[in-house]
């Protein structure tokens, strides 16, 4: 290992370690998910109906109550159901659903349930810069 005699550089190693910022900080999330999938063969992923931004071409009140069916699904089977409540849907009714995959991790429960490709954009960006931008690169011409 080379010595590493600068104390800035080593104040800032220290600063950037997993365990400094607690649960809330993005390297003590990535050293959990790293040491998950280290030690297991994969990630528990789910996929996630995001009913809060489906677009229903229109306002409707009240809104319609989405379910989707979760399990293994047979051929033909529906995999869901939008209920209107008895009501006809409107004329121009198009529910564009928009799902995304998600992390179902009880190691890391403050990113369960969101879109999992937001969190490794936010992570990969607080690494670049907060990590490298802002701590490492000024250290060096």
């Amino acid at each position: 290992m080379p010595e590493i005699k600068s104390k800035k550089i080593l104040a800032a190693l220290h600063e950037c370690q997993p365990y400094q910022g607690g649960h809330n900080d993005p390297l003590w999330l990535l050293r959990v998910l790293n040491n998950i999938d280290k030690h297991r063969l994969m990630l528990v992923v789910v996929c996630v109906l995001d009913t809060d931004s489906m677009w229903w071409s229109s306002p409707i009140t009240p809104p319609p109550d989405v379910t989707i069916r979760t399990g293994i699904l047979e051929q033909g089977q529906p995999i869901g159901c939008i209920d209107f409540h008895g009501l006809q849907p409107p004329p121009e009714f198009d529910a564009h659903p928009s799902f995304s995959i998600a992390i179902d991790e009880a190691e890391a429960p403050m990113i369960s349930a969101e879109p999992f490709d937001g969190i490794l954009e936010q992570l990969c960006r607080h690494v670049e810069i907060d990590i490298i931008e802002q701590r490492f690169r000024p250290m060096f011409s």
